[in-house]
């Protein structure tokens, strides 16, 4: 691999940008590492100084769009300390929302991922940190709420966990089959209103 310092951090990660806006349309099938060089606008050759193959480049991407989600819901709870648990979640499904309108290849390569991972096993890699990333976050998010009081002490914490991953995971994978941003955007903000319990009023 080649250097990651200075110019070459920046070519790196114009790959990768390139590579979730490829395997999002084309599918990790039919993508290729040529098609994907011709978007981040380099040569094969220099894709290949950086990654070997097109399975290392689709596990980077997934490590990065995996990050980048988990940052967005992190950086809610940050930017809203005062807000309840549940509130912190629903302006982190907010961010989720300006995120896809900003880079929809990134929410189309999210929600085809689990997907892509059953059909071609070279690609299923995460780290345990990464992997646990999400979890972590909706634990902790539980377990906050439950500190102030927010969380009927009956609830389990490990199975809220679960459910919320479920339900966020299910959502995401909603994404290809909606018309466009829109459409995500008030499927999101139906389950925000869940979330906030008012739903089922007017």
């Amino acid at each position: 691999m080649g250097s990651t310092s200075g110019s070459g951090a920046d070519t790196r990660q114009r790959i990768i940008d390139a590579a979730i806006d490829v395997f999002a349309r084309e599918g990790y099938a039919k993508a290729s590492n040529k098609a994907i060089a011709q978007r981040a606008g380099v040569t094969a050759a220099l894709l290949y100084h950086y990654f070997e193959s097109k399975a290392a480049l689709y596990r980077s991407a997934l490590r990065e769009v995996n990050a980048e989600l988990v940052a967005s819901y992190r950086a809610a709870c940050m930017q809203r300390p005062e807000a309840s648990s549940m509130a912190q979640l629903c302006f982190g499904l907010e961010k989720v929302i300006a995120l896809t309108r900003r880079r929809p290849g990134l929410m189309g390569f999210a929600s085809a991922s689990a997907a892509e991972i059953q059909r071609h096993a070279e690609i299923d890699w995460l780290s345990p940190e990464d992997a646990s990333a999400f979890p972590e976050f909706f634990r902790e998010l539980l377990l906050r709420a439950r500190r102030r009081g927010e969380l009927a002490r009956s609830v389990d914490i490990e199975a809220a966990t679960k459910m919320l991953i479920a339900c966020i995971s299910g959502l995401a994978s909603f994404h290809d089959s909606l018309s466009g941003p829109d459409e995500f955007a008030r499927v999101l903000r139906a389950f925000e209103r869940m979330l906030s319990g008012d739903l089922m009023h007017g």
